[in-house]
């Protein structure tokens, strides 16, 4: 398999977005590499459907895969990037009819406007990602606080301050595997700012 014969390259998993991951392949490639799917759950989301093609219970519809080219890369302690290894997974071409041929020219010629949608790509696979962060801080602080109100600052708060925000904090864990389980970024901040409000004037009681 020469690099001509080479359509386009997809960069997944977590680690493609280290700039040194994604420019050793760029380099060998001897082009931009392709970021039109979710680089954090691409691979999941391959594994859940194989799970529904095994399984007896879903029904998945009939479709087709183009060639891929699997690209084995490591990242050694002193931060080198190597490529080990890249193989055909699999070459559908051999077997294609005169229609499925035209289809795949169709599709290639088409490959430019993929492209052009990569950056919006991107700026969703960040914005989820920020998302999260923003969940997670959002979590790790109820637990914190929920420590702090129970030990550290238990003689700092009254007891119906205490028994508000402890409450308060319940609520909030119970919404974050419920109802906010997938909420938006802005509904996350909203929550943690909420609860700093009743949080600060006994942080600041307690440093005073």
């Amino acid at each position: 398999l020469s690099l001509d014969q080479i359509h386009s390259v997809e960069l997944v998993g977590s680690g493609s977005r280290i700039p040194a991951i994604s420019k050793k392949p760029s380099s060998l490639f001897k082009r931009e590499l392709g970021r039109t799917v979710n680089a954090s759950e691409c691979v999941a989301r391959g594994c859940a459907l194989q799970c529904a093609m095994l399984s007896p219970i879903f029904r998945v519809r009939d479709y087709e895969q183009a060639a891929r080219v699997k690209v084995r890369v490591q990242l050694n302690l002193h931060g080198i990037v190597t490529i080990d290894s890249a193989s055909l997974i699999e070459d559908r071409k051999e077997n294609m009819t005169s229609e499925e041929m035209i289809s795949e020219n169709n599709h290639q010629s088409s490959a430019a406007k993929v492209d052009t949608s990569s950056s919006t790509v991107i700026e969703q696979d960040l914005k989820m990602e920020s998302t999260k962060d923003k969940k997670n801080a959002l979590e790790s602080f109820v637990y914190e606080m929920r420590d702090k109100m129970l030990n550290t600052y238990r003689n700092t708060a009254t007891e119906s301050e205490r028994e508000c925000i402890v409450r308060n904090l319940q609520e909030t864990e119970e919404w974050l595997y419920e109802d906010g389980d997938d909420e938006s970024e802005n509904a996350y901040i909203e929550k943690l700012n909420d609860i700093r409000k009743l949080i600060d004037p006994i942080e600041n009681r307690f440093k005073g």
